[in-house]
Parts: C-alpha cells; sequence; structure tokens
C-alpha cells in the first residue's frame, strides 16, 4: 500500500487545528529534508544559467561546473550514455546508475532513462561519494538533484530561437503567485534541428533531433505546517539513427545504404505530503516513472552490413519517506526508508543485410530493492561535527532470457538477492577563519545483473560492484567572499569494477574487475572582482586503474591500465558579465583529458585530450531579452562516444551559432 495515502490523510486533519505560521519552510526538497543541517559536504551547487538559450540547457552545462564529472552521449538522448563521476560511472546499457538522478522529487532509474534535456529547472546540487545514508536512491559515485524554481511573484516568459543546421526552438516558462496556500510553475520547450553528419550515398542528414520537455508543479497548504504537491515530467526524442561514424574516417560524413531512427519518451510523477510533527519533519514522496525506446534503428557497414533495430522499456514505481530532527537542534538527525519497483523489457533483432538474422531474442528483468538508512551529526566541540550513518539495503531481481536466433527455444531464467550493509563516518569544521574543512570515509555498492546480449549461461550474471570511498576537502573564503575556493581529494578502492563492451563478435556483456582503484583531486575557484564580473576555475584528475582484471574470454591480463569511460581529467575556465537590466556575457574554454573504450588501452579506441571554446553575448531590458552565441567556436573535431564493438563513434558537434529572443510577462 503506498505510504503517502495516509500521510496526506494526516495532513489534511491537521490542517483543522494547526496555529503555528512558521513551521513550514518552503521550496524543502525531498533528499533535503533527510539531509541534517550540520552537515558541510563538499557539493558544488549553483544555479542554472537562465539566459543560456533552450537548445543548450544540457548536461554540457551541468558538467562544465563540476570537477571529474563527465556525461557521454552516443547521440541517443541517454540511451547507451556515460555518467562517470570521479572515476565511478555506469555502463552504457547493462549496469545499474553510479550516479543517481532526481529531478526535484522524481527519482530516475536507470541511466538511458535519465533525460537529455534539462530545460524548466533553476539550480543543480552535486553530491560526490556513496550518498546511501541521505538518499532513497544513491548514487555509488554521487547523486545529482535538480531543482525547479522556487515560488514567487507571477510572471513568466516565451522564447524562440534559430540557429545553423536548421536549428530552432520555442519554448514557455511560467510560475503562480507565491500565495499562502498554493502556487504553480509550469515549463515547456520544444527544438528541432538536422543532423551533423551527411550520408553521401542516400543524399541524408544523419543525427537529427526533435525534442519535446514539459515539467510542472503545484503545491497545496492546507495548514502552515503541511505541504502536499504533485510534480509531472514528461519529455519525447523523435530523432534520427544514431549518429555514429567509422572510427578513422571522415568526422561529418558517411557511405550507407540505409539510416535508421531513434524513437525515446520519458513520463515521471511524484505525489509528496509534507507535515512538521513534535518528532520532527516527516516526507514521504510516492513516485512512478515510465521510459520507452520504439524503436532504436540502424544500419551499420562494418562490414559486412548490418541492421540492428532494438526496444527497451522500464517502469518504476518507488516510495520515500524521511523523518528529520528541526534545523535548530543541537544533535540534528535522520531516517528514512525506501522502496522501488522496477521492470525492464527488452528486445534485440539483428541481421545482415537486413536478410540473414543472427540475433533475435528478448529479456525482462524485474528488480525489488529496499532499505533503511539514516545518519545523525553530533556536536564534537564548539567547531567541529562528527556525522555517522548507516544504510541496511536489500536488492533481488529476477530475470528471464529468451532466444530464436542463433538458438531456437533458449530460455533462461536467473534470480539474484543481495544485501548490502553501507557505514558512513565524517567530520566537519572550521580550521580558521572563513575556513572549513571536511573529511569522510563511506562505503558504497552498485547491484550485480545481467547481460541481455549474451546467450553464454556463464556470461550472463555479473556480480555487485563494491566502493569504499576516503574523501577529504577545504573550503575557503577570500576578501570578504569576492574569491571562493574549493579543493579536495580522494581515494576510492572499488571491487568487482563492471565494465562493458563487445568481449568478441558475438558477445556483448558485463565483465567484473576484481580490483580497481580511482584516486584523484579537484578545484573550484570563483573570483567577483566587481558584481558585474565573475571569473571561475574547475579543475579535476582522476587516475582510475584496474589492479587486477582478465578478459573474461581469453584470460589476458590487464592489470595496472586506466579503466574504460572515465577521462583523465575534466577542466572549465569561465569568464561572465551580467550587469542588472543590460549587456551579458560568457566564454568558457572546457577541456578534457583522454579517455579510453577498452582496458587494453588501445590508442585506436580512445579520445584524445582536448579544448572547446564557446561564447554568448546578449541584452536584457525589463520585458525582453536577446543573445547570440557560438559553441566549439575553433570547429575542434572530437567524438562524444566510441564504441569499439563495431569501430564506430558518436561525433561531437562542429561550430554552432544562433540567437534566441526572450518575451517577459
Amino acid at each position: 500500500m503506498l505510504l503517502i495515502l495516509p500521510l496526506a490523510a494526516c495532513v489534511a486533519a491537521n490542517a483543522q487545528d494547526s496555529a503555528d505560521p512558521g513551521v513550514l519552510r518552503e521550496d524543502k526538497l525531498v533528499v533535503e529534508a533527510g539531509r541534517p543541517s550540520g552537515e558541510a559536504p563538499a557539493t558544488p551547487q549553483g544555479p542554472f544559467n537562465q539566459t543560456e538559450q533552450v537548445a543548450g540547457q544540457g548536461w554540457e552545462g551541468v558538467t562544465a561546473g563540476v570537477a571529474n564529472f563527465q556525461v557521454e552521449s552516443s547521440g541517443t538522448s541517454s540511451f547507451g550514455g556515460i555518467f562517470s563521476l570521479r572515476g565511478l560511472s555506469n555502463t552504457p546499457y547493462f549496469s545499474d546508475s553510479a550516479v543517481g538522478l532526481y529531478f526535484d522529487d522524481i527519482p530516475l532509474g536507470s541511466t538511458f532513462t535519465y533525460p537529455a534535456d534539462l530545460f524548466g529547472f533553476a539550480s543543480v546540487s552535486i553530491f560526490t561519494g556513496p550518498q546511501g545514508t541521505v538518499f532513497g536512491r544513491p548514487g555509488e559515485g554521487g547523486v545529482v538533484v535538480l531543482r525547479l524554481p522556487q515560488a514567487g511573484p507571477a510572471g513568466g516568459e516565451v522564447r524562440v530561437g534559430a540557429g545553423n543546421y536548421d536549428s530552432s526552438s520555442v519554448a514557455f516558462q511560467a510560475g503562480g503567485p507565491a500565495g499562502p496556500n498554493a502556487d504553480a510553475t509550469v515549463a515547456a520547450a520544444y527544438t528541432d534541428r538536422e543532423g551533423y553528419i551527411d550520408n553521401t550515398q542516400i543524399s541524408q542528414r544523419v543525427g537529427g533531433e526533435r525534442a519535446m520537455t514539459v515539467v510542472a508543479r503545484g503545491r497545496l497548504r492546507p495548514a502552515p505546517n503541511s505541504e502536499i504537491s504533485l510534480e509531472i515530467l514528461g519529455s519525447r526524442h523523435r530523432d534520427g539513427a544514431q549518429p555514429l561514424v567509422p572510427l578513422g574516417g571522415p568526422l561529418y560524413t558517411v557511405q550507407r545504404a540505409r539510416e535508421g531512427e531513434t524513437d525515446t519518451g520519458l513520463f515521471g510523477a511524484a505525489l509528496k505530503a509534507v507535515i512538521d510533527t513534535p518528532a520532527g519533519r516527516l516526507t514521504s514522496v510516492t513516485s512512478y516513472t515510465d521510459w520507452k525506446l520504439d524503436p532504436y534503428d540502424n544500419w551499420l557497414v562494418l562490414p559486412p552490413p548490418l541492421e540492428s533495430h532494438l526496444t527497451q522499456s522500464q517502469e518504476n514505481w518507488s516510495e520515500e519517506i524521511h523523518l528529520a530532527s528541526d534545523s535548530g537542534s543541537a544533535v540534528s538527525w535522520s531516517t528514512g526508508a525506501w522502496f522501488s519497483d522496477s521492470r525492464t523489457n527488452g528486445s534485440a533483432d539483428r541481421s545482415i543485410l537486413g536478410q540473414i538474422p543472427i540475433e533475435v531474442s528478448n529479456y525482462r528483468d524485474n528488480a525489488l530493492d529496499s532499505a533503511a538508512f539514516g545518519e545523525v551529526v553530533v556536536p564534537a566541540s564548539a567547531d567541529w561535527r562528527i556525522e555517522l550513518g548507516l544504510r541496511a539495503e536489500r536488492a533481488s531481481k529476477d530475470y528471464f532470457q529468451d532466444e530464436e536466433v542463433p538458438t531456437a527455444g533458449l530460455d533462461y531464467h536467473f534470480r539474484r538477492v543481495e544485501g548490502f550493509l553501507l557505514p558512513k563516518v565524517g567530520i566537519a569544521g572550521n580550521l580558521a577563519s572563513e575556513t572549513t574543512a571536511h573529511a569522510s570515509l563511506s562505503l558504497g555498492s552498485k547491484s550485480g545483473g545481467f547481460s541481455p546480449y549474451t546467450d553464454k549461461a556463464q556470461l550472463i550474471p555479473f556480480a555487485a560492484e563494491r566502493t569504499a570511498a576516503l574523501e577529504a576537502g577545504v573550503d575557503k573564503s577570500l576578501y570578504n567572499n569576492m574569491m571562493v575556493i574549493s579543493a579536495g581529494v580522494f581515494d576510492y578502492e572499488i571491487r568487482n569494477y563492471q565494465i562493458e563492451r563487445s568481449f568478441s563478435s558475438t558477445d556483448y556483456l558485463v565483465a567484473t574487475a576484481p580490483r580497481a582503484r580511482s584516486l584523484g583531486a579537484d578545484v573550484e575557484a570563483q573570483f567577483r572582482p566587481s558584481p558585474a564580473w565573475t571569473l571561475g576555475i574547475v579543475a579535476g584528475v582522476a587516475d582510475v586503474k584496474l589492479l587486477e582484471f582478465n578478459d573474461p574470454l581469453t584470460g589476458r591480463s590487464y592489470a595496472e591500465k586506466r579503466a574504460p569511460y572515465a577521462p583523465a581529467g575534466t577542466a572549465d575556465l569561465s569568464a561572465s558579465y551580467g550587469a542588472k537590466g543590460g549587456y551579458f556575457g560568457r566564454v568558457d574554454l572546457v577541456a578534457r583529458g583522454r579517455t579510453f573504450y577498452t582496458e587494453a588501452e588501445d590508442p585506436v579506441f580512445s579520445q584524445g585530450a582536448y579544448v572547446l571554446l564557446n561564447s554568448r553575448v546578449g541584452f536584457e531590458a525589463r520585458r525582453w531579452r536577446i543573445s547570440v552565441y557560438m559553441d566549439n567556436i575553433a570547429g575542434r573535431g572530437y567524438y562524444t562516444q566510441i564504441i569499439p564493438g563495431v569501430n564506430s563513434a558518436s561525433p561531437g558537434a562542429p561550430r554552432t551559432f544562433g540567437s534566441e529572443l526572450a518575451l517577459k510577462f
């Protein structure tokens, strides 16, 4: 039975006799409600740039502001995408997420369900390291929380934009007045552009995108110390074929006899109830997400030409409960419970020349996850606090796989039940005036699973990944907060590091490295010489090594090789200008270190270091705003992802430019 129903009844009943007008704190995100106020995590936080063009509000803007955070896309929304934070990542298709994602109150499941478009959100927070003592759906490497705008005066804006590659966009964003009893916000956008790749054989552009996004929230406060809210998230991509080109060939030219298409859709909703009780703040969120890929259709020239047709879906119900102490408590604490029921279905139909079938199979993966978690922050002195936390989790999966080609009637059923006990201990406090420090040791996990694209029974299951994370950092404010510097180091000791790729021409699967390590550091600094100017640097390095790993088919050792997917380092230099009501502008220099895509460190399957230069300028008046932008100004060629199994890659965007007009009301 959904736990939000009795909680909502309590909220309604409490509305009749509550008389305290100052208890409820507006815009308290559910994942924050369980976070003790005394904690001092190294979590980069910041607002989305509201002057960014609609088509540019994606993961590039988020990763540019966070060290050692990389999102790689194969050009099909988030299907096949890799979200890597400090060397911990998901695998392209089969593993659970290493970086959890909350769209405000809506927790998303596997990374392939993560939307590629982030329009409508106002701010983002990144929580690094295992977060199982605070979040219901945590990430082993961290959690990203995207927040909707806070309620304010009634108003909004309409945007229209256009650019090269026949790109166009139109968007609407509005919010209702922040009344004492209710408020609402809604945002919707449509973007369209042609692909960057030209198929010269059939005179067709490849990799075009058409995307629709909508987010909305309504909140009702039946009493000063209670709140009920409903959030809705929807997105739909009607794109062309996956933008893949053969490795070693031209970046933006291919020759194929036909092209395919990619069609994805996501719907999410969350119903939240909050009530302040004598025991603390009680929050319950019931959420539902439904994601579909139908179809993913591709034609690849390997040779021989290979046609690939995939479908996939994931439906998830979850319940998250938090009870947290009042923010004024000397000893702050939180406790919570989590339950999730997820069902994933997929099918594969691959053939040579579209005529000779080489694989026809389907699978079902039913997952039930539950957890109890909590943490307490105790003052150790006037300046220092000690944090203790624990998560107990149970994860079970039922997996079914059927195959007609190449082995007719093949039928597998696997069941996996795992338990995790994940403690955390930390310390935070003041080193000196305007200087704070923090350190923590925590355990994280990523459940084991199953690989659908192999029919060898011994290769289908893969083990859970476990991480012991040691993190420390210092934050310093200088010159009356004109300059803020944060620096951190981390050492992640990893067991059963999950690696996914085609280990043979017929087997695409996840293998595990018994031991791996991610060792690195990051620094973030922001300097504001005047109210209008901001200079920033975000940089990090990560040495992610497989200390022990053998090829699952050949037995060959790849010990001491760099793990795939994670870049050697990331950096972003930025300078922005913005006066209230007037000219604004921003220049970004984005750098990424070398990234390997096989455990052999094969240079053929690697993306070398590269630097991109982006800029935008504009003018903002009381009722309107106009801006122009240019990304990848130097026209640097690079790949956003390499897929070794098909000797192909997705090229990054070439030089793009455009303009946008916003009308406010």
